[in-house]
């Protein structure tokens, strides 16, 4: 015997258990903003049209950047809100020594 969706929200309302429908490929799609956010694209395919297609997650301009040069500006700034946080000196070092943060301290 098939249960409808309703029956099975019935049954699990109330308990403490995750429980979700499984959707088809176009509830899915109507269901969940993809297209508004840009994370859908449309692929032709010779005999079934227009086919919707999840867009990759990362985009191009992110997996191209180079990493931003160090700057021993940023690094002063850091480390002196790190010592109006009452952290010492010797704390911060130990941080950065042990890879909790990245700082430039001239030692």
């Amino acid at each position: 015997a098939r249960r409808t969706l309703q029956q099975w929200r019935d049954l699990f309302a109330g308990s403490n258990c995750c429980v979700s429908p499984v959707n088809t490929i176009s509830e899915a799609l109507a269901h969940y903003p993809l297209d508004a956010r840009g994370m859908l694209h449309r692929l032709e395919h010779p005999t079934l049209g227009s086919v919707p297609q999840v867009t990759f997650p990362v985009s191009a301009a992110l997996r191209d950047q180079k990493r931003k040069s160090f700057s021993v500006e940023e690094s002063d700034r850091s480390f002196s809100r790190l010592l109006e946080s009452g952290f010492s000196e010797n704390e911060i070092r130990s941080m950065r020594d042990s890879g909790i943060i990245s700082l430039y301290m001239a030692d």
